[in-house]
């Protein structure tokens, strides 16, 4: 049994800066219905049920119009949770992030394609989740459908990871700034081994701040490493929210909007006004701020 996760803050309020009108929020979880897809026993969290319309809501008081729904480790490979939520947004607004194992048929994979799945995820973090057993075999697979390969882990792992995943055929994300405690310091090789991946196409996930702070809100420790992963402007993705789960013992105070604007702001000493237009730039070059390939054409 693990420790039952805080639930998410119901009241969000409307951020006094709102995003671009076609704004993406890379990165959330749907833990419902969980009588209907009930949980992993041998999972690392438990977190509180939250519907994709408590997401919804939250995204119109946000003022974000996208989303890309990310499998938690919670289901292990059983993705029908996500994939209801994923359908029930609609290809005009969403895409998704899978967990599969290697024995995936193309069949599955093709269904899940169609309703706009467009990456599959390995996380190195908590039990449930699946790991880098048959990665470069996976990889040629994803090719296939122009998908990319998303990896939650320690940026320490990533020293001795970095060639493999330098190696693979596809485009690789990588979840939370590296999820590496801050009190380890920009500076760690193992964050450097990110930094250097980054350099060579590899896209960042700016988010997650509050799993790595040790300050706590509003998580200006964290400014350091959110800043250096987003020099390169064109390869960052911003979670704005980070999913549905405010993690653990930690309740967030502020939203992540506040937060980003704090970063890119002190990293480019822009006013309000020009940050946002930075941040519209940015969407366009990250097509429309949807990780890779995401085909939003579709």
């Amino acid at each position: 049994m693990t420790t039952p996760c805080l639930g998410p803050i119901k009241e969000t309020s409307q951020p006094r800066l709102l995003p671009p009108r076609r704004a993406c929020d890379c990165h959330f979880h749907v833990f419902a219905p969980l009588k209907k897809y009930p949980m992993i026993t041998d999972r690392g969290y438990t977190p509180p049920e939250s519907t994709i319309l408590d997401y919804k809501r939250m995204l119109s008081i946000l003022g974000i119009g996208r989303s890309v729904i990310v499998q938690p480790s919670i289901f292990g490979t059983d993705n029908r949770a996500t994939l209801e939520a994923l359908s029930g947004m609609g290809l005009s607004r969403a895409r998704g992030v899978a967990v599969v194992d290697s024995a995936v048929s193309d069949f599955v994979l093709a269904d899940m394609d169609a309703i706009g799945v467009r990456g599959v995820r390995r996380n190195l973090v908590f039990r449930g989740g699946v790991g880098l057993d048959h990665m470069e075999r996976l990889a040629e697979r994803l090719k296939e459908f122009d998908w990319y390969l998303q990896l939650l882990l320690n940026a320490r792992d990533l020293v001795d990871l970095s060639p493999r995943l330098k190696k693979l055929p596809v485009d690789i994300v990588i979840d939370h700034m590296g999820y590496m405690s801050v009190d380890q310091g920009i500076d760690h090789p193992g964050f450097q081994a990110l930094l250097d991946l980054i350099k060579d196409g590899a896209w960042v996930k700016v988010s997650g701040n509050y799993r790595i702070s040790k300050e706590g809100p509003p998580y200006q420790d964290t400014i350091p490493f959110a800043q250096a992963s987003s020099r390169p402007l064109y390869i960052v993705l911003y979670g704005v929210r980070t999913g549905r789960i405010l993690h653990f013992s930690r309740q967030c105070q502020t939203t992540e909007i506040c937060w980003i604007q704090l970063t890119i702001g002190n990293l480019t000493r822009l006013n309000a006004t020009k940050f946002w237009l930075l941040i519209r730039q940015c969407f366009t070059v990250l097509k429309m701020l949807c990780p890779v390939n995401s085909r939003w054409h579709d």
